[in-house]
């Protein structure tokens, strides 16, 4: 009888030695898919949103909040390295990786916690600011310039300034990615063109049917 219970007892524990083990190799899988998950929608060098994941988190809130409220207020920015071949050439690609790691920083420091920073290009970043309107949208276009160009950034002792130019775009009636993309990548060419470390700006007007659209 008691060889029986003590049988019984052994079996009781091994089952819950199963359960348990079970029990954490299936939080060590949630925790690799969350891993993988973050590793697979971020930029590696940045930290920074990928590219191609911004985008669609970019549209899906257009399509959201047409579902929601049907307001889909905001701004949407593009920024630029000034120069950004020049620090490659004059102190190599790893204190250019460098300069990206930095500058990413500042403007993800820039932002609210509910806004979107992705790398959409070499040296090239997009910021998406849902609900920001034309005085928002400046606060954190200047400020992001700011920051950047009041960065110390030393490669190998020696003094180099960062610059960004930023094109922005402040609508009151979202566009799909693309459009905005281009639209607020003329404002970029408008600020290179002015002299660089600035920044360019354009509120798209809504038509009377209702449609945002850009200007020529």
């Amino acid at each position: 009888m008691d060889g029986s219970l003590e049988r019984g007892a052994v079996c009781l524990a091994d089952i819950r030695t199963h359960l348990f083990l079970f029990g954490r190799m299936r939080q060590e899988l949630a925790r690799s898919r969350q891993t993988l998950n973050q590793t697979s929608s971020v930029d590696n060098l940045t930290r920074c949103l990928d590219g191609m994941v911004f985008s669609s988190l970019v549209d899906s809130f257009r399509d959201n909040a047409i579902a929601r409220t049907g307001k889909r207020r905001g701004a949407f920015l593009v920024i630029d390295v000034d120069r950004f071949k020049s620090i490659n050439e004059r102190f190599g690609h790893a204190w250019g990786d460098e300069a990206l790691r930095v500058i990413a920083h500042e403007i993800k420091a820039s932002v609210r916690s509910g806004d979107l920073v992705g790398r959409i290009g070499g040296e090239e970043f997009g910021v998406f600011l849902p609900g920001a309107n034309l005085e928002n949208a400046e606060d954190v276009a200047e400020r992001i310039r700011n920051l950047i160009a009041e960065t110390l950034f030393e490669p190998g002792g020696k003094r180099c300034m960062l610059t960004v130019s930023v094109g922005a775009v402040v609508f009151e009636d979202q566009l799909e990615f693309d459009a905005l993309f281009r639209a607020a990548d003329q404002q970029l060419i408008s600020a290179k063109k002015l002299g660089r470390n600035r920044v360019a700006m354009q509120e798209i007007p809504q038509d009377p049917l209702g449609a945002s659209r850009p200007q020529a």
